[in-house]
């Protein structure tokens, strides 16, 4: 066999290898497959309807988003600086200790979906510390990065615009 001819057998076997299905070479994960992981936040953003915006968590919000492969997740967002309770027990928490807790954090859970071709993520909200939310769905567009995911909720069942920046934990 000439040089020419094993190199063009090789050209031929490499082409058809990334042709395959699955995890050949050369093909892109889904977005669901590169969301799925645990995942921490970098910045959080609410824009209010009159324009005002705050950031509900603090600027270094504490938290996590867990996307597990099957579909299921739990997310909690926290203000780092939630006052603690006097008493040592939540049951036992004074009024402003619970108003503080309230609009400082966040929790839900539920099952999550991928539209690919809008790049967005929906949430199917089965229970939350806001029961508002419970038995809702909850869709954000995606943007993602490298190891950073970038989140935007276009109207929370509160009405605000909710911008978010999740980095993969490690």
């Amino acid at each position: 066999m000439t040089p020419r001819r094993i190199t063009y057998c090789c050209t031929v076997a490499l082409a058809g290898l990334a042709l395959l299905p699955g995890s050949a070479p050369g093909q892109q994960k889904s977005l669901r497959d590169q969301l799925v992981g645990v995942w921490v936040p970098a910045s959080h953003e609410t824009t209010f309807p009159d324009g005002s915006k705050r950031q509900q968590f603090g600027a270094n919000p504490k938290g996590m988003t867990i996307l597990d492969a099957s579909g299921n997740y739990t997310q909690i967002l926290t203000h780092p600086d939630l006052p603690k309770f006097r008493a040592n027990d939540r049951a036992q928490g004074a009024p402003e200790e619970h108003a503080a807790t309230v609009k400082g954090s966040i929790a839900h859970f539920g099952t999550w979906t991928v539209d690919e071709a809008a790049k967005t993520l929906t949430y199917h909200i089965v229970g939350s510390t806001f029961p508002n939310q419970t038995e809702t769905d909850m869709k954000a567009t995606v943007a993602l990065a490298g190891d950073e995911w970038t989140s935007t909720i276009p109207q929370t069942t509160s009405g605000r615009r909710s911008a978010m920046v999740w980095k993969r934990a490690k």
